[in-house]
C-alpha cells in the first residue's frame, strides 16, 4: 500500500509535503519491523529529483527526520542518506 501511494505522483508530491512527512513516519515504524522493506520503500523519494525546489526542500526535511532517528537501520540510513545527498546537489 505504501509503495502504491508513493508511485501516485499527484498524491506523493503534494505542494505541502504532507505525504513526504507521512511516508517518513511509516518508514520509521517499518524500520523496527523490516528494515530492508523500509529501505526499498524509501527509494520512492528518488522521484523527488524531478520536482521543484520547494518540494525538494520539503522532502529533504522529511528525510532528515528519518536520518535523525536514533535506532535507524544501516539499510534505511544508507538509502535515505544517498537520496538526501542527491537532492542537496540538485536543489535548483
Amino acid at each position: 500500500v505504501l509503495s502504491s501511494l508513493a508511485r501516485n505522483h499527484l498524491s506523493f508530491h503534494r505542494k505541502d509535503g504532507a505525504t513526504y512527512r507521512w511516508l517518513c513516519e511509516c518508514l520509521l515504524l517499518l524500520n523496527e519491523i523490516n528494515p530492508q522493506i523500509a529501505a526499498q520503500i524509501a527509494k520512492t523519494f528518488q522521484s523527488v529529483r524531478w520536482q521543484d525546489a520547494k518540494r525538494k526542500g520539503l522532502a529533504l526535511m522529511a528525510l532528515q527526520t528519518v536520518l535523525d532517528f536514533p535506532h535507524l537501520s544501516r539499510d534505511l540510513a544508507e538509502i535515505a542518506g544517498k537520496i538526501c545527498k542527491d537532492l542537496e546537489n540538485n536543489q535548483s
